[in-house]
């Protein structure tokens, strides 16, 4: 979802019909939103729903109060249309949740009573809030019978996504936390998104808290967003969520909490009372199905650290969980691949100019230990001696100790050792033949493992790190053994830091140095 709203497109395309837009609790891009992107053709009106002396009405812009007449306002403004040369009508009618479930049925019915009964005029009814559809549909469906469906069609009803990181971008750039964007900036507004999933509520809190501390926005963001895990305004608001749930959605937010993710049918009620709250995101599956799990690890967080205090009972401690997500690592992968490709390229292309198209040689003049399948059941065979000599038992029903001690007197064989080209084409190999696995387009230098691209670096005879070559031997070596530390922290899906997306940048930073001081020296 993009920041121009695109999630509108077919709203305005379609210009007329009967639309629901549900968004969460706390959401500041409703009704309001879908008015200021309205077409300029349009004759449009926007009302909101209030409650006065315990009486449902209609107030517009104006503060005048109406009578909750649909028919009439609709009336009015098609006179109004009428009188501006305008042939569609647009209504806005906000906080739809307010009004009950008799006055929503009403509502959208005489909406499609108005449609059926205009040629001239095209209208498009918009019922914005944080009102449940399929509740709605129950109620609708009770009164009037399973065969009369609902006026409001599931089609078009448009759930207002949460915030993403390009509107956090642009919240960041109006508030003066960040002036010309970077990739980093980039990365820490995701990460932002991934914690909080885009809830408006969370992320204006998040820059509340931002604009409070000094320095970099970068370097406050990650402890900014553990603090508002134990801030009391975050607290309470999802407390107050989840003590305005009925039993159902408590009981789906409990199952939740034990197992992560549930697969729920796309008109779950229980569901979409959860999504409106804002306690859960959902990702579409086929089959009318939706993947169902908590918004994010703030939240996460939140709710399993007052469980007990709100009736979700028991569950598992976020400290004790892996709630972290992926926004770093993948952006790190990214570049540790960025990085071992510049030096896999740069292997080839260096050794090319040395020997041409027998450069794959050089693999081979670097050699690394290897088993053979023979050594590794003599292996195992002299394991199980080893067992057996020391819990005489095992022999009782098998062999006597005396075979087994000569199993274990025989002398070990030496380690074989294969060239790196060998190593590769092996691997390579297993790979293609592995049925789990789809190849793209490849080469022998894809199969070279982090370790044997730093040995072929640093070999005496022909690395790129002997004299007159690319590198420094020394300065290489460190940059390495940082590399790699970083490198298997990432591999291992260890948690990690938006330092360490600098700390790789500063390492290919300093590469791209020595290779631009080389090449430049030719």
């Amino acid at each position: 979802m993009s920041r121009d709203f695109d999630w509108l497109e077919r709203l305005n395309r379609d210009r007329k019909g009967i639309w629901g837009i549900l968004n969460q609790h706390g959401s500041d891009r409703g009704g309001h939103c879908v008015s200021s992107h309205t077409p300029i053709d349009f004759e449009k009106k926007e009302i909101d729903i209030v409650i006065d002396d315990d009486k449902t009405l209609f107030k517009d812009e104006g503060n005048v109060f109406y009578e909750l007449d649909l028919a009439q306002l609709a009336k009015d403004i098609s006179n109004s249309a009428v009188a501006m040369e305008r042939s569609s009508v647009r209504i806005i009618i906000n906080d739809f949740h307010i009004a009950n479930e008799i006055e929503q049925s009403t509502l959208i019915k005489t909406a499609r009573s108005i449609q059926e009964e205009n040629s001239d005029i095209t209208f498009q009814f918009i019922f914005c809030g944080t009102w449940s559809y399929f509740s709605f549909c129950d109620y609708y469906t009770n009164i009037h019978g399973k065969t009369s469906s609902p006026a409001a069609e599931y089609k078009n009803i448009l759930y207002v996504p949460e915030k993403n990181s390009n509107d956090v971008l642009d919240m960041l750039i109006n508030s003066n936390l960040v002036a010309q964007p970077t990739e980093i900036d980039e990365i820490a507004c995701d990460l932002l998104i991934e914690k909080t999933y885009g809830n408006d509520f969370l992320v204006n809190k998040v820059l509340e808290y931002l604009r409070d501390e000094r320095g970099s926005w970068i370097d406050n963001i990650e402890s900014v967003l553990e603090n508002l895990i134990v801030a009391p305004d975050v607290i309470e608001n999802i407390k107050r969520k989840v003590q305005s749930l009925d039993s159902d959605s408590k009981n789906e937010l409990k199952k939740l909490l034990r197992v992560h993710r549930v697969v729920r049918n796309y008109d779950s009620i229980a569901t979409e009372q959860l999504w409106l709250s804002g306690l859960v995101k959902y990702t579409n599956l086929k089959n009318n199905k939706q993947l169902i799990q908590i918004s994010g690890a703030l939240v996460n967080s939140v709710l399993r650290n007052i469980a007990s205090d709100i009736g979700l009972e028991s569950c598992a401690h976020a400290d004790d969980l892996c709630l972290e997500g992926t926004t770093i690592s993948s952006f790190a992968y990214n570049k540790v691949a960025e990085i071992e490709n510049v030096l896999r390229c740069l292997i080839v292309s260096e050794w090319y100019i040395e020997v041409g198209d027998s450069w794959p040689d050089n693999l081979n003049k670097i050699k690394t230990p290897a088993f053979e399948r023979q050594e590794q059941e003599e292996l195992i065979n002299l394991v199980l001696g080893c067992m057996k000599v020391e819990f005489p038992i095992l022999n009782q029903n098998t062999e006597n100790a005396s075979d087994t001690v000569e199993i274990q007197d025989k002398p070990r064989l030496k380690r074989k050792h294969e060239g790196l080209l060998e190593s590769a084409k092996n691997w390579q190999k297993r790979q293609e033949e592995h049925h789990g696995i789809d190849l793209a387009k490849n080469n022998v230098m894809h199969f070279l493992t982090t370790e044997n691209l730093d040995k072929v670096l640093v070999d005496k005879k022909v690395g790129l790190a002997r004299e007159g070559a690319v590198f420094n031997k020394i300065d290489l070596q460190s940059t390495l053994e940082e590399y790699k530390a970083i490198r298997s922290a990432i591999a291992h899906n260890q948690p990690i830091t938006l330092t360490t997306i600098s700390r790789l940048d500063v390492i290919m930073t300093r590469i791209t140095g020595w290779i631009t001081k080389y090449v430049d020296n030719i």
